[in-house]
C-alpha cells in the first residue's frame, strides 16, 4: 500500500460546486483546506491547500486516539489502585486508605461506586485513618486555569485533566422554576455544595434557557462551595446541565466520603492529597474499560477531558520520564508521526483535544492518519469510534443523504468548522475526507459542506472537480 504525500504548497482550486456557495457565505478559498482520496489510493481526488496549518478544533482527537490505539493497543487498561499502610481487623482498617490514580479517563460516578463496593467486600467498614488521594501519575502537571479558553470555568468541556479525575469533576445540576423562584439540586449531592440563585425569571420559551445562562459565582468557604447562579431563566421550566465544581482532589474526597457513607461505612480521618508510600500494601486494582471502548466515548461525543487524559497517558507511559507528561506526550506523538512518515510539518499540539487556539493540523496529516488506521490491524476499532452520520455522537442530528454512509469526526470552535473520516458513495467508492474551514464565517460552512458531500455520495466526483495538481507526488510507506 502506498500513501500519497503532497507538497504543502499545492494550491489546486476548490471544486466550483463547493467554492461557489462558500464564497457566497463570505468564506474565502484561502480559509479552506480540503483533501479527498479513495481509501488506499495513492492519488488524491480533490486537493486544495492540503498542507496548510489549520486550527483543527476537535478533529485533533483523531490524531490523539489513533496514536494511542496504535501504540498502546485496543486492550490497554488504566489501573486505579487501592492500597493501605494498615491492617484489617474485625471490619476496621487500622490505617490510611490510599487511592492512586493512573489517569483513567472514564472513572465515572458508577465506576467509583462499584470500586468502593469492591473495597467494602474486602471486609472494611470503618477506616480508622485518612483517605489519601495520589494523583501524581501525570508528571509536572501545571495548574491550568479552566477559565482561560473562553471564561466558562464551570463548563464540563473545560475540565482540566488529573490523574485521579472522578466523574469528570462535574455534577448534574437540575434546575426547576415556578412563577416566583428557581430551585437547584445537584446529583451527586456532595457535602458542602450549596446553591443560591440571583437568576431573573422571564417569560421566555423553556428551550431558550441557555441564552440566559451566565457564569456562576463560586466561593470556597469553610471547606464547602457556595454557588450563586446568575443570569435569566424562564418561568415554569425545567432544565439541566453539567457543572464543574471543586478541584479534582476535593471533588474525589467528597465523592468517596459521600458514597462510602451510603454503604454504611465511616472514615475517622479526613481526605488529603498525598504520595503512596513504598511500603503500602495493595488491596485492590480497579481496571478501566479497554482503550477501544474509551476512544469510542472520546470521539463519538468529542469528550475533551478524555482526549486530554489519553494524550497525557502517552507521555506518562511511553515518553521520557525526565520530562513532564505534557512535553513527553508531544514528543511521543511527533515520533509516531515521523516513524510512520505522515505529513507533520503543520502539526502543533497543546493538549491533544483541539480545545485550543494554538493547535494545528493539516488536511494531509488527517488523511495520512485515517488511511493508515483504516488499512491497519485496528481498523475496526478505529472506524467504530468515529460518529456515524445521522445516527450517533456529534453527527446524530446531521441528517440527510449521508445518514449511515459516513463516519466523520467533527470539529467546532467559534471560527472553525472541520470534519475528517470516511464515507461511501452510491457507486460503492470508499473515500477518505478531511475538510477544514478557519474563517470568521465558519459557522455557515456545515450546511454547505453537508450538501456538497451529499452530492458527492449521489453523483461521485466529476472529472472537472478532480483538477490536476501542480506538485510532484512523493510516495512513502510501501
Amino acid at each position: 500500500m502506498m500513501f500519497f504525500l503532497l507538497s504543502a504548497h499545492c494550491m489546486a482550486a476548490l471544486p466550483t460546486s463547493l467554492a461557489t456557495p462558500l464564497r457566497a457565505a463570505g468564506i474565502r478559498d484561502a480559509e479552506v483546506s480540503v483533501l479527498i482520496a479513495r481509501q488506499g489510493d495513492a492519488t488524491p481526488l480533490i486537493s486544495h491547500r492540503p498542507g496548510a496549518a489549520m486550527n483543527p478544533a476537535s478533529t485533533m482527537k483523531v490524531m490523539t486516539t489513533a496514536a494511542a490505539l496504535d501504540l498502546l493497543g485496543p486492550a490497554w487498561h488504566w489501573q486505579t489502585t487501592i492500597l493501605t499502610d494498615g491492617a484489617i481487623e474485625q471490619g476496621s482498617l487500622k490505617g490510611n486508605l490510599i487511592i492512586r490514580g493512573q489517569g483513567d479517563p472514564h472513572l465515572t460516578l458508577e465506576q467509583v461506586w462499584l470500586m468502593l463496593r469492591a473495597i467494602r467486600a474486602k471486609g472494611i467498614r470503618q477506616i480508622e485513618g485518612d483517605l489519601i488521594l495520589d494523583n501524581s501519575y501525570f508528571r509536572g502537571m501545571r495548574s491550568d486555569d479552566p477559565a482561560a479558553f473562553d471564561n466558562s470555568p464551570e463548563s464540563a468541556y473545560n475540565v482540566v485533566p488529573d490523574a485521579l479525575l472522578m466523574n469528570f469533576k462535574v455534577i448534574h445540576l437540575n434546575l426547576q422554576s415556578d412563577d416566583d423562584r428557581l430551585t437547584a439540586e445537584a446529583d451527586p449531592a456532595l457535602p458542602g455544595l450549596r446553591f443560591s440563585s440571583q437568576m431573573k425569571l422571564t417569560t421566555d420559551h423553556c428551550e431558550r434557557w441557555r441564552a440566559g445562562w451566565q457564569t456562576p459565582d463560586m466561593q470556597m468557604e469553610g471547606g464547602g462551595l457556595n454557588v450563586v447562579l446568575k443570569g435569566q431563566f424562564p418561568r415554569q421550566c425545567t432544565a439541566n446541565r453539567f457543572l464543574s465544581v471543586f478541584d479534582p482532589v476535593t471533588f474525589a474526597g467528597k465523592l468517596i466520603s459521600s458514597l462510602w457513607g451510603t454503604m454504611g461505612g465511616s472514615i475517622s480521618g479526613s481526605y488529603r492529597q498525598g504520595i503512596t508510600p513504598v511500603s503500602a500494601r495493595l488491596l485492590l486494582a480497579w481496571p478501566s474499560d479497554d482503550l477501544a471502548t474509551l476512544i469510542r466515548q472520546t470521539n463519538k461525543f468529542s469528550n475533551n477531558a478524555m482526549a486530554r487524559m489519553i494524550y497525557l497517558t502517552l507521555g506518562s507511559e511511553l515518553g521520557d520520564h525526565a520530562l513532564d507528561s505534557q512535553t513527553a506526550s508531544a514528543a511521543v506523538i511527533r515520533h509516531w508521526l515521523d516513524i510512520n512518515q505522515f505529513s507533520a510539518e503543520a502539526v502543533v499540539t497543546e493538549n491533544g483535544a483541539g480545545l485550543s487556539r494554538t493547535e494545528r493540523l493539516s488536511a494531509q496529516t488527517l488523511v495520512d492518519i485515517v488511511q493508515y488506521m483504516l488499512n491497519g490491524k485496528y481498523a475496526a476499532e478505529f472506524i467504530s469510534s468515529l460518529p456515524l452520520n445521522g445516527m450517533d455522537g456529534t453527527m446524530q442530528h446531521r441528517q440527510g443523504t449521508l445518514a449511515g454512509f459516513a463516519h466523520f469526526k467533527t470539529g467546532t470552535l467559534d471560527d472553525v468548522r472541520a470534519l475528517t473520516g470516511t464515507m461511501l458513495t452510491r457507486q460503492g467508492d470508499k473515500l477518505v475526507v478531511a475538510i477544514m474551514v478557519n474563517s470568521p464565517q465558519a459557522g455557515r460552512a456545515n450546511k454547505i459542506i453537508d450538501t456538497w458531500l451529499a452530492g458527492v455520495w449521489e453523483n461521485g466526483l466529476s472529472p472537472t472537480e478532480m483538477e490536476p495538481h501542480n506538485a510532484s507526488p512523493q510516495f512513502a510507506k510501501p
